[in-house]
């Protein structure tokens, strides 16, 4: 542009007149006329992440080919980048059918993590449980969100095809300390137990988890309810509930000592 003060003196690299032009010389609308043509490697990766960054549909669209010539890693880390700062037009203009490794599962990690909803919405219904890893990833991040529109979509897109998911320590651990996530857990649990979906096993496991995380009686009360054994251990070489909350010096643990105490657990049994 003839007004710009690098009209004369130019640019040392493509990438550099690409950087200056972004930052600059962007209208206000998509400009089809931006020059990308001619561009290498190079120069397309930070130019897609700047783009992708700002939500350029139009000027992306544009490099869709050359975007898929990037190494996996890279469109990965670029669809990453669309669900947590774009919209959910380029988070599906980049996503392909071809793209494996759960695609959807880090792009809906990466909208929970920055509260992107409309991309949360649409990516988290399509990640599935493998890998294992990434999936118990979203569901901490859902719960722990604090959301309860995020609760609710965990409850129909996780709880729906592994219910037992919502007795892991780290779901357990997730809603800790949140009265209102705990109080939508416990319901869950309640809801679950009644449908027969989750049974006696279940709550056995879900009550020693919950003790050896961060401590929730109103949790714990909910487990006994829905039918844990205040006693139980799975072998007397193993510790029970009381015994893994007395091993903790904190303030929570010593509200649930005092609670299984009075719900009937003995301070006699051996610790194995």
């Amino acid at each position: 542009m003839p007004t710009c003060d690098f009209y004369v003196i130019g640019f040392l690299s493509r990438s550099s007149f690409h950087e200056h032009w972004l930052q600059c010389h962007q209208p206000t609308k998509s400009d089809e006329n931006m020059p990308l043509d001619g561009l290498d490697n190079d120069e397309i990766q930070p130019l897609l992440f700047d783009l992708v960054k700002m939500d350029k549909l139009d000027e992306v669209n544009r490099l869709l080919s050359p975007f898929r010539q990037l190494p996996f890693e890279i469109r990965k880390e670029l669809i990453k980048l669309a669900a947590s700062h774009g919209s959910l037009a380029m988070v599906q203009l980049l996503v392909s059918d071809n793209i494996t490794d759960n695609i959807w599962g880090h792009a809906a990690f990466a909208s929970i993590e920055s509260g992107n909803i409309e991309v949360i919405h649409w990516a988290t219904p399509r990640a599935h449980p493998s890998p294992w890893d990434l999936w118990i990833k979203i569901s901490v991040a859902l719960i722990r969100s604090g959301s309860a529109e995020l609760f609710e979509i965990w409850d129909k897109e996780f709880i729906k095809r592994i219910a037992d998911i919502a007795l892991l320590g780290r779901t357990i651990e997730a809603a800790s300390k949140n009265p209102a996530q705990e109080a939508r857990l416990a319901a869950l649990w309640k809801r679950e137990a009644l449908l027969g979906r989750l049974t006696r096993k279940n709550f056995r496991k879900g009550l020693l988890n919950l003790v050896q995380r961060p401590c929730s009686v109103v949790l714990a009360k909910a487990l006994l309810e829905c039918g844990a054994e205040v006693n139980y251990r799975a072998s007397s070489l193993y510790p029970t509930p009381l015994h893994y909350a007395a091993r903790k010096t904190t303030a929570e643990a010593a509200k649930l000592m005092k609670f299984l105490l009075l719900s009937g657990a003995d301070p006699t049994t051996s610790a194995g």
